[in-house]
């Protein structure tokens, strides 16, 4: 018998046991009930997205490529966009590509939907400022994923709620709205975006309410630009043969061209004007675009930190393909190199503007515009990273003489002689 009531005891305790175990909240997901009523949640939260940002991409190379698609720089292989009938729609998309996935607006929305009323309810912890600051953040990156839409798709849905999963819920909430009235949405939020972010952000290299500003500025003269240069189009809301004319639910729909080009306008002015007032130029163009730290230049108003010792996921191989080996499969080209000025300020084939051909880097370097030389290397540059195939050596230093044209690897190679400087 005392043998059988321990047995039964052990398997009591092992139940209740069980029991507390399965009343655990999910190890692999926050709860909603104790997740985002923290500073420290929000601050968390809205970090993870600083990944959509150009600057802040994991792994890449950051946007110094960018321009392999146009005449100014130049990869070892030819972008199809100048191959005639070679550029197409692509079969399949990258992940995170498709123009369609609401996956990033979704995350926003429900941060926005859950922490709003709890900031106006009092029930956060941590400092009320930093709180709404981050509020702000959220408002900012649901304006910065909506123009990446407009600029994809122009008309687009405009979700301002986390919707559920219902198939006639999302289908309803799936219709297109005008580009125009997406523009002002976008803006909408750029608004809220600088109300409620501080001019100096609560943790070091984060947005501010001056980068709400700027990319108001630059949403507006977008929407400006395109509707004045595409209107009467199928690509403007009112213009012929636009799609839109043909919805139910836009029936009633009607637009003023003119008067929506002038708004557009106006509100890039003013929200550049914000910025421009508030920031001075700064005095070197150099030390702006060539300093591992642009700590109290105050032109520049969001950076990245780069740091050799962080693991690669959060790092990236730019100095090093650019300040090693002046390669990283990309170069100017020489139409970009003939665009500077000189440095009386004529064109290289004027009269009297004193250029000396380019037979050599010395002949096409001398007497050009300053900012020649902050862009493109030339021999005598230090390296911040030595390499035996572009550089010699003064005092255990590496110095840049020539572009690696001939490297085997394209990730070493200039392609076209003129090797990036701005890192």
């Amino acid at each position: 018998m005392k043998t059988q009531y321990i047995f039964f005891l052990l398997i009591g305790t092992v139940l209740l046991t069980c029991n507390d175990f399965l009343d655990r909240e999910p190890l692999d997901s926050a709860s909603t009930d104790k997740y985002l009523k923290e500073e420290s949640d929000l601050a968390a939260y809205s970090a993870k997205l600083y990944e959509s940002l150009p600057s802040h991409k994991e792994y890449g190379m950051g946007i110094f490529k960018n321009d392999n698609n146009s005449d100014n720089q130049a990869a070892s292989n030819p972008n199809d966009k100048f191959v005639k009938g070679q550029t197409r729609v692509e079969q399949t998309l990258k992940e995170g590509d498709d123009p369609w996935n609401f996956s990033t607006i979704r995350s926003v929305n429900y941060f926005i939907n859950t922490v709003r009323p709890r900031l106006e309810n009092g029930e956060l912890g941590g400092t009320g400022e930093n709180n709404e600051h981050y509020l702000g953040e959220m408002y900012f990156f649901r304006a910065w994923f909506y123009f990446l839409k407009l600029a994809d798709l122009g008309d687009f849905p405009i979700l301002k709620e986390w919707i559920s999963e219902d198939y006639e819920t999302v289908r309803e909430a799936s219709k297109r709205r005008p580009r125009n009235e997406v523009a002002r949405f976008i803006l909408q939020d750029l608004d809220s975006a600088y109300i409620l972010m501080k001019t100096t952000s609560p943790m070091s290299n984060r947005l501010t309410r001056n980068c709400a500003a700027l990319l108001k500025s630059r949403v507006a003269l977008f929407e400006a630009t395109w509707e004045k240069y595409h209107k009467n189009t199928a690509r403007v809301p009112g213009g012929t043969g636009w799609p839109g004319a043909e919805k139910e639910y836009l029936k009633g729909f009607s637009i003023d061209i003119e008067s929506e080009i002038r708004f557009f306008l106006t509100e890039a002015m003013n929200a550049a004007s914000i910025v421009a007032d508030s920031h001075s130029l700064h005095g070197n163009y150099e030390e702006l675009f060539n300093s591992k730290s642009l700590t109290g230049i105050n032109e520049a108003l969001l950076w990245r930190q780069y740091d050799a010792s962080l693991t690669p996921s959060v790092n990236h191989f730019v100095v090093g393909y650019i300040q090693r080996d002046g390669g990283g499969n990309t170069g100017f080209t020489r139409s970009m190199v003939q665009s500077f000025l000189m440095e009386n300020g004529l064109p290289v084939y004027a009269n009297g503007s004193g250029y000396q051909g380019d037979t050599s880097y010395e002949t096409v370097a001398a007497g050009r515009d300053p900012r020649f030389h902050y862009n493109i290397l030339l021999p005598g540059d230090l390296l911040s990273e030595k390499a035996s195939f572009n550089e010699y050596v003064v005092n255990g230093e590496g110095y840049y003489y020539r572009a690696p044209i001939t490297q085997p690897q394209n990730e070493n190679k200039c392609p076209t002689g003129y090797s990036v400087k701005k890192d």
